[in-house]
């Protein structure tokens, strides 16, 4: 995407300023500039589709078989101030059972690995 070898161009935009603090805060959490924060979300919006927040992180993971734990893991990754506990990706992967039919609960998940499954079977 963009490094010293990419041609960059200055933009100027207005931002209204609750999110010119949520990106300053974003930018302090990582380390970073905000102008590397909003490239950063800038990219992921128009190559991964949108900046996926919290709730899409875990759900992603849990709809591709993975645990709970591996679910708060990558939640970390993506976001590492977040205030996400496991109860609350329980929580996702309760409200995905309800509303997607195949969905297995975090135990399924592991007795399937403990078994050998590459992946576990969805639920009927």
């Amino acid at each position: 995407m963009q490094g010293p070898d990419r041609p960059m161009r200055r933009m100027n935009v207005t931002i209204p300023e609750e999110l010119v603090e949520g990106l300053e805060d974003a930018a302090s959490v990582a380390g970073s500039s905000v102008s590397d924060v909003v490239r950063e979300a800038v990219s992921r919006f128009l190559f991964e589709g949108h900046w996926l927040g919290v709730a899409e992180v875990a759900q992603r993971v849990i709809l591709s078989g993975g645990t709970n734990d591996e679910a708060l893991e990558a939640v970390f990754r993506t976001h590492p101030g977040a205030a996400t506990t496991l109860r609350s990706i329980s929580w996702y992967r309760s409200r995905l059972r309800k509303d997607k039919p195949g969905v297995l609960t975090d135990a399924e998940v592991r007795r399937a690995r403990e078994r050998g499954s590459a992946k576990p079977a969805k639920r009927r």
